[in-house]
């Protein structure tokens, strides 16, 4: 501990950049030479005091948590972020808009949620008729599926599923007092459709899917929610009652992944392999010991996602059609370490992400998720152009 204080007291007239990613600066102006060896922006302005004592505040805004009340405060804070409106819980009766937004969900929507089509198109709706706030998530989602396919009215609709949306995010929180039996197969589903619609709204500036800024919640922190209910419950408790009958077969999962790829084989191309390797040397100088493990460690796990989906060595393919579980695999084991390198804005993080980028291309056949790749490769590119040489093979992957 003595020796970090002493290293901090000698590197004090540092630049910020080399302060935010904890390593050791030579304090040479300009432009110091970490900054100038990995072509990122140079930085020797001072922090004001007030902006230093407010950072803590809005960095931690989208961090993802892991217990039921934080999920809850996610929730709350959703609901809040939602349009105001004046009503506090959904309508008893279906007006005409509903209908229409219940007829696109049953007959379009369901069938776009992934392969288990009856989950969503029975027993999803099942729970709906029990739950209000899931049918008000079902039309949520399918107006803002509405609002794709017919954009002359998109206004219409986006109104519409902003005002599903607060319902269902107000009448959510009744669940949130307990997490049993009876609620889990609920809660599960409404957390589920609560990621699928805050997708489907579509990316907005500041917002980098992992973390969020101005007010905004971060796609992460949602997820978490879909993660402590099946860590908590499990499978076996989630797909009973109402949807004992749609509960998926690994089986089926299975043939899924091991589908023809779109493309013939490319012999020896891993151009991925070659954009991840490159990362190596950013990650070799980071000071702190616990940043680096927690780099290494995210790579490793990014690099077993892209061998999964593009193949290695003699089975590499160019282009691919995803599957759900592998892009994701990487995201639900993501550490805070490396979300709080993510919040600082730490330019290998956010190279990191911009790979991840490509791998959520790759599941675009889900609509909710189109544009969501490309609009962070921007927000990365607009909070620090240097990226641009580290993303080079993802941005022409992206085009």
């Amino acid at each position: 501990m003595g020796n970090a204080r002493r290293q901090h007291t000698k590197s004090r007239l540092g630049c910020q950049t080399c302060k935010r990613r904890k390593i050791k600066c030579d304090e040479v102006k300009p432009q110091c030479g970490n900054c100038s060896r990995f072509s990122v922006p140079c930085d020797f302005s001072a922090i004001p005091a007030q902006a230093t004592s407010s950072a803590p505040k809005s960095a931690r805004r989208g961090r993802p948590r892991s217990d039921w009340a934080s999920w809850a405060e996610q929730l709350r804070l959703s609901s809040a972020a939602s349009a105001p409106g004046t009503c506090t819980c959904s309508a008893k009766r279906l007006d005409v808009d509903s209908l229409e937004l219940f007829h696109n969900f049953m007959t379009t929507t369901a069938q776009t949620l992934g392969d288990n089509t009856k989950l969503w198109s029975e027993g999803v709706p099942q729970l709906g008729f029990q739950h209000p706030c899931i049918l008000d998530l079902m039309l949520a989602l399918s107006s803002y599926q509405l609002a794709r396919l017919k954009p002359h009215n998109e206004p219409r609709y986006l109104e519409l599923a902003e005002k599903h949306s607060t319902f269902a995010l107000q009448g959510a929180t009744e669940f949130l007092k307990r997490l049993d039996s009876e609620t889990s197969a609920p809660l599960y589903v409404i957390a589920v459709l609560i990621c699928f619609t805050a997708l489907a709204k579509g990316p907005t500036p500041g917002h980098l899917l992992l973390v969020a800024e101005h007010g905004q919640v971060s796609w992460l922190s949602l997820l978490g929610g879909v993660k402590f209910v099946v860590s908590t419950s499990g499978w076996p408790s989630i797909f009973s009652g109402a949807l004992a009958d749609y509960e998926p077969q690994p089986e089926k999962e299975k043939q899924q992944e091991e589908s023809p790829l779109s493309e013939p084989l490319v012999t020896g191309v891993e151009d991925w392999r070659l954009s991840l390797n490159d990362i190596s040397d950013l990650i070799a100088v980071v000071g702190v010991q616990q940043v680096r493990n927690a780099y290494e460690r995210e790579m490793e796990v990014l690099l077993s996602c892209f061998e999964s989906t593009f193949g290695k060595g003699r089975d590499s393919r160019r282009t691919v059609k995803g599957t759900m579980q592998a892009v994701m695999a990487w995201v639900y084991q993501l550490n805070d370490v490396f979300i709080e390198q993510l919040e600082n804005k730490d330019p290998i993080a956010l190279i990191i992400l911009g790979h991840f980028c490509v791998l959520f291309s790759t599941i675009e056949r889900y609509w909710f998720i189109q544009g969501w790749a490309r609009h962070t490769i921007q927000e990365i590119l607009h909070i620090s152009e240097a990226c641009r040489r580290w993303l080079s093979w993802p941005i022409q992957y992206l085009e």
